[in-house]
């Protein structure tokens, strides 16, 4: 018996010793889906925090067929916090992209606050119809990277459908609702462009070139 005792006690001494052993009490990292890079700013519960500098970018091809192109589908992160797309479709076909830019921060303090968001938006390019259709929609998106929970909020979006160059030149400054940041989760903001171009046949292509920036994500606590 005593010796199954000093064996149990060596035991508990060496994974203490290779692992340490952790108390019920001491305080453990949330596990992020998507922590990737930055995060690095701490966005504090009740003071308002302005961000400039965008640390994520994703872009993509959700649907497509027949003859199209993707020109340019792309995010500009740093002070850039743009995104750029041209595509275009000839003869039967279609395309929809995505591509979207933004900040990504921690919450710090206890508990949990409501807050609104605030994001000047401008939105610039041309739409060229043909024998088809044209749109795009413009999204808010609010993503915490710790439960992997996504709300997103419409900004501005329009369709053509009669055929000719359509100019577009807009600024919008945009307030979501509130939305409730939980301390100790990870969260990203961004701006989302979605696009799509169609053909029904013909031999003039269908095309649209936009380009979206944000001078800022301005956090306002309630």
């Amino acid at each position: 018996m005593l010796r199954k005792l000093l064996s149990l006690m060596l035991g508990l001494f060496v994974l203490g010793a290779i692992g340490g052993i952790v108390s019920a009490t001491e305080k453990i990292s949330p596990t992020y889906i998507d922590p990737g890079s930055g995060g690095g700013t701490v966005v504090y519960l009740g003071v308002d925090q302005k961000l400039t500098y965008a640390e994520y970018g994703k872009s993509g091809v959700e649907d497509h067929n027949g003859v199209f192109h993707v020109n340019k589908n792309q995010y500009y992160l740093g002070s850039s916090q743009k995104v750029s797309t041209w595509i275009e479709t000839a003869g039967y076909g279609y395309v929809i992209t995505y591509v979207a830019v933004g900040e990504k921060f921690d919450i710090g303090g206890t508990g949990s606050a409501y807050a609104a968001i605030d994001v000047p938006i401008r939105i610039n390019g041309w739409i060229d119809v043909g024998f088809g259709d044209a749109s795009y929609k413009v999204d808010v998106c609010i993503r915490d990277l710790t439960t992997g929970a996504l709300t997103c909020f419409n900004v501005d979006g329009q369709e053509f459908h009669q055929t000719g160059n359509k100019p577009i030149d807009k600024q919008i400054l945009y307030r979501t609702p509130a939305y409730i940041f939980k301390s100790g989760h990870r969260y990203v903001v961004y701006v989302k462009l979605t696009s799509k171009v169609y053909s029904n046949g013909g031999f003039s292509a269908t095309s649209l070139s936009l380009d979206v920036k944000y001078d800022y994500i301005y956090i306002d606590f309630a």
